[in-house]
């Protein structure tokens, strides 16, 4: 069952969230996943900022707080709890790394919730993300550092495994990718969703989206269409050759090679299917490999 209500302001139009457990207003929930790394458990953080500001003077931010946290080195688990928490806490947008190649399992996932008729998972990159994360550690730790050291406006209640992760980061940690520090990825991961892309205050947003009924709707309609990723799924031999403008023979040499290509049965019964978005990543690093390889001094 949902933890939180969707709910419209009667004199101002404007649409927010409100948890059942504790009264606590939310005028956007957002998500992320970081898969295991290592001995490290991978992470999974629902956010939520809060519809006002603190009554204090100076208050530049709204509060972000934590509402949920699960860790686990079980990739099954994740996708699971995920799925309910998409559910439970209303979450239209998750953040994770497209570059992880087992963001692929999150298409499956999505099988099986259409299967469930249940609400699919949309997810993309975290907002300033690059590549796969070389070198992006500080800038990351600095927003989760300057809500809690030059002022409190997070709050992440007892037993954050993400905040600990933060706390022991050493200097000679910030050139590692944040991905290597699942718990505290995830946090900042989701904190730079609320941070790195502000939404402005109820009055200015009324006049940029038009009408009280149809503003705030529209506002999270235009957020999810923007952001979220829908899976094509290429399902034969002829949807690959002709999404990816190849062969049949240079398919199969992908396949020889190691792309993300299900192959199944045998003979004339032989079937293909891959992901578009997927296989076009790996495509693209395979070409650059097999161009460094043919000339190392470009490298």
């Amino acid at each position: 069952m949902a933890r939180l209500r969707l709910l419209r302001d009667a004199l101002t139009g404007e649409r927010y969230y409100r948890e059942a457990a504790t009264g606590m207003a939310f005028r956007r929930i957002v998500g992320s996943l970081v898969w295991p790394c290592g001995e490290r458990p991978g992470c999974l953080v629902v956010l939520g900022e809060t519809r006002s500001r603190q009554n204090v003077l100076g208050a530049l931010r709204h509060d972000v707080h934590r509402l949920e946290e699960i860790r686990s080195d079980d990739v099954s688990v994740l996708l699971s709890r995920m799925a309910r928490m998409t559910e439970d806490w209303l979450v239209q947008y998750w953040a994770t790394p497209m570059a992880d190649n087992r963001v692929y399992l999150l298409d499956d996932a999505n099988d099986s919730q259409r299967r469930l008729r249940r609400p699919l998972l949309h997810y993309g990159d975290p907002q300033g993300w690059q590549g796969r994360g070389e070198g992006l550690l500080p800038f990351y730790h600095a927003l989760a550092q300057r809500r809690t050291k030059s002022e409190k406006t997070l709050f992440l209640g007892d037993a954050c495994t993400g905040a600990d992760e933060i706390a022991k980061l050493q200097e000679e940690d910030m050139g590692r990718k944040p991905t290597d520090f699942p718990g505290a990825a995830a946090l900042c991961f989701a904190l730079a969703e609320i941070d790195v892309d502000p939404w402005p205050e109820w009055g200015e947003r009324a006049k940029l989206y038009g009408g009280a009924c149809r503003r705030a709707g529209r506002l999270l309609m235009e957020r999810a269409n923007a952001v979220s990723y829908t899976p094509k799924i290429l399902k034969s031999m002829r949807e690959i050759c002709e999404e990816m403008g190849v062969g049949e023979k240079q398919v199969r040499a992908w396949v020889r090679a190691g792309a993300p290509i299900a192959v199944e049965g045998e003979g004339c019964k032989i079937r293909y299917s891959a992901e578009g978005l997927r296989l076009q990543l790996w495509r693209e690093r395979h070409c650059a490999m097999l161009l460094q390889q043919a000339d190392p001094a470009e490298s």
